[in-house]
């Protein structure tokens, strides 16, 4: 076999390993309590508080455990109003159970992109005006050191808004 045939075959099969040992490579951790910086994080992300007053300076923390596939965030609002959320990180469509909230159906899927965790959601809401379809795409990016993760919502409504919040890692 020519020498040129054996190093064009063998140069494949490096940039195949590389490209194997590259895409295997584990995913930034999203694990840890995180906390929202109402300064950083755009106004249009006001919390509602009690009786349905806006507060830019109300607490936000999440409680994120990430493992493998399998993503949770407890998200708790001025020491109350705690939820609870479960991703799978599978990149297929997934039921959300809201039957006990009197809320129609919703469904998410969550995957990776690079480095960027995406997570998309439909959800139906039965309201004064009829029947509303709600789709949000979320992108969580962690700062370089870890310290600082940036969560950018897309609503594709009829207004197709977007918000971006900063969470601090405590």
């Amino acid at each position: 076999m020519p020498i040129r045939k054996c190093m064009s075959q063998a140069t494949r099969y490096l940039f195949l390993g590389l490209f194997l040992v590259g895409s295997a490579v584990a995913k930034p951790s999203l694990t840890g309590i995180w906390v929202r910086d109402a300064v950083q994080s755009d106004p249009s992300t006001a919390i509602i508080g009690p009786r349905g007053k806006v507060s830019h300076s109300a607490r936000l923390t999440m409680d994120v455990r990430h493992e493998g596939r399998n993503l949770q965030v407890e998200v708790e609002q001025d020491g109350r109003e705690t939820k609870l959320k479960k991703y799978i990180l599978d990149n297929r469509w997934h039921g959300i159970d809201r039957a006990g909230l009197g809320l129609g159906a919703a469904s998410y899927r969550a995957k990776w992109k690079g480095d960027t965790l995406v997570i998309q959601a439909i959800a139906y809401f039965r309201g004064n005006y009829g029947d509303m379809r709600v789709q949000t795409e979320q992108e969580w990016v962690l700062s370089p050191g870890g310290k600082i993760l940036t969560v950018t919502t897309r609503y594709q409504d009829r207004n197709s808004t977007t918000s971006r919040e900063i969470f601090n890692k405590r």
